[in-house]
């Protein structure tokens, strides 16, 4: 009987020590950051990164039920969470796994805000690994690393000192400098003043360079080649389903101005002219159409001038006598494609 019992006893001792051994020799490996390749990339909508998990098992009895949690948190929330299952990984075999973790943008920016869209943080990568070795021990690993999160977009903004009109549209140069992500977007961009919106355009978007917005006109803007305006300038850059809204002011400054007619004695003439300063950034190429009404006859006329940055210039136009009854014109501005139409001693509006 004493022999039995020694026996069963060895054998309970070996059985355990072997487990003891077998389960110091289970390695599990999680590689989290680029020392093992975790780079994401841009698919579609998501950030995606591989993540390979290797559990060695160099013991003599299997592992079994291995359940294996990722989830990625900040200082507040989990904002990522994903599992997986393993039945088994027998005794002497090695498991290895590439998880592919996708975080869908979309959903990151609703929990987040648009905080993180243009600002970096951190955030804490976790795994949790639990499994039963044989079928008396279970054990847990659990691996935790700090990944920087660095900003989608670097800088997002509008030149407004280049913002130009031409050809029925407004040219707005832009900069949007982004991670290194291959990343498609679009801009949708809308002008409004206070009567309303004055311009909508849709665009690609080039990132990391200079590049420039056309946004096309809805309605008449003639009225801007003499008027000063406040605009304001709603832009949505849509990165897949995922939309950055911002928001820009606007003063235009009109290319005209100080615009007058004056009657000046000119060799016992009295002469009308037109006068006008040039308020653009660059000099302006002008042709003036005239129009000029007499009691039994109407004529017209037509000039090309070029008018310098910051100059005032009075443009000739007839020598008044009373068979005159109505002196206009119309300004047309060549290098903004605008257009304005003056009557003598009132402005008519176009």
């Amino acid at each position: 009987m004493k022999v039995i019992l020694t026996v069963i006893n060895l054998i309970i001792a070996t059985l355990f020590f072997s487990m003891i051994y077998s389960a110091a020799n289970v390695n599990v490996e999680v590689g989290i950051g680029e020392s093992r390749g975790m780079v994401f990339n841009m698919r579609n909508n998501n950030l995606v990164a591989a993540v390979p998990v290797d559990i060695n098992n160099r013991g003599l009895y299997p592992i079994t039920n291995i359940s294996i949690r990722f989830n990625i948190a900040n200082n507040s929330s989990i904002i990522y969470k994903h599992s997986f299952h393993i039945n088994e990984i027998k005794a002497l075999h090695n498991y290895q796994k590439t998880f592919i973790m996708t975080v869908n943008l979309t959903s990151l920016y609703e929990k987040l805000g648009s905080y993180y869209v243009f600002h970096s943080g951190t955030f804490r990568i976790n795994v949790f690994v639990c499994a039963n070795y044989w079928m008396m021990a279970k054990f847990e690993a659990t691996f935790s690393k700090k990944v920087d999160w660095q900003s989608l977009l670097y800088t997002y903004q509008i030149y407004k000192n280049d913002i130009y009109i031409n050809n029925n549209t407004v040219y707005i140069p832009y900069f949007v400098s982004k991670m290194p992500l291959k990343i498609n977007a679009t801009m949708h961009t809308e002008i409004s003043d206070f009567k309303g919106i004055l311009a909508v355009g849709y665009n690609k978007i080039f990132f990391d360079r200079k590049a420039v917005m056309q946004i096309h006109m809805v309605r008449n803007y003639n009225y801007l080649i003499t008027s000063p305006d406040v605009w304001t300038i709603k832009t949505t850059l849509q990165i897949n389903a995922l939309s950055v809204n911002r928001v820009f002011s606007y003063t235009w400054t009109p290319p005209i101005g100080k615009v007058s007619f004056n009657e000046k004695l000119n060799n016992n003439s009295v002469v009308l002219y037109f006068g006008f300063e040039n308020n653009y950034k660059k000099s302006l190429n002008i042709e003036v159409h005239e129009l000029i009404s007499e009691k039994n006859k109407t004529q017209q006329t037509w000039q090309n001038i070029t008018v310098k940055t910051g100059k005032y210039v009075l443009v000739p136009l007839v020598k008044l006598n009373p068979e005159i009854t109505e002196v206009s014109l119309i300004i047309w501005v060549k290098n903004l494609d605008m257009q304005k139409s003056f009557i003598y001693n009132q402005e008519v509006s176009s």
